[in-house]
């Protein structure tokens, strides 16, 4: 069969959040109101953002694909093409307990994120408004507890574990351990640093070198020996 050029339409529609980004339609373009009706939702969760005509080739069969591109509404304001702001992230009730390391690379972070936003503002795309709500959320987020901050010294003893200090430890399987325990925001377990505020850390501070304890975990609690304290 003789593939003939024609033409198809190709709309651009904002489904509501937790839809896939991209799916497959059958057939001819449909009207919003059908499109919301197929994928079960009011069709005022659909917003049309334009409408292209492009050149396409006939198929073997009488039946034509459209594939139609959907992105969320969640990042789109209704009445502008400005990004939405999303809500904040959850900040914890507990002391900002930070390291000076933890606080200047939390600062060299902001920088960063400071930087590319500046960047994704002087970009019209739609990718950079995409981007924007999660990245002005982690600004908001790192400012706030940048402020919040409450410096603590590095451990001036370490005959007991406490913030700041690194501690080792073996358990009954003679496996070992080191964390140093840090503040919330700068906890990685992969990189050796647990939040003072972790079951872990609440079972070693105040202990010492040869102490027992607990160390609780979801398969439940097991046993460890403090073998060092250091800075």
């Amino acid at each position: 069969m003789t593939h003939l050029p024609t033409t198809q339409t190709k709309s651009y529609f904002y489904p509501p959040p937790g839809h896939s980004h991209k799916r497959q339609i059958a057939a001819q373009p449909r009207p919003v109101a059908e499109l919301a009706r197929l994928r079960h939702c009011p069709a005022s969760d659909y917003r049309a953002l334009s409408v292209r005509r492009w050149p396409v080739r006939a198929q073997p069969t009488s039946t034509l694909s459209v594939v139609v591109i959907i992105m969320s509404r969640a990042f789109v304001k209704e009445d502008s093409d400005q990004p939405e702001t999303l809500p904040d992230r959850p900040i914890s009730d507990l002391p900002n307990y930070m390291t000076a390391t933890g606080y200047q690379q939390m600062q060299q972070t902001l920088a960063e994120l400071e930087q590319k936003l500046d960047q994704l503002k002087a970009s019209s795309s739609f990718t950079a408004n995409a981007e924007r709500p999660m990245l002005e959320r982690d600004l908001r987020y790192y400012r706030q507890r940048l402020q919040s901050a409450q410096l603590l010294p590095p451990p001036a003893q370490t005959d007991k574990a406490s913030f700041g200090c690194q501690v080792g430890f073996v358990d009954a399987d003679e496996r070992h351990f080191q964390f140093r325990i840090v503040g919330e925001d700068e906890a990685d377990a992969e990189q050796g640093t647990i939040s003072w505020a972790s079951p872990l850390a609440r079972a070693l501070l105040g202990k010492q070198q040869g102490d027992t304890v607990l160390w609780p975990k979801p398969a439940g609690a097991i046993e460890i020996e403090i073998t060092e304290i250091s800075r």
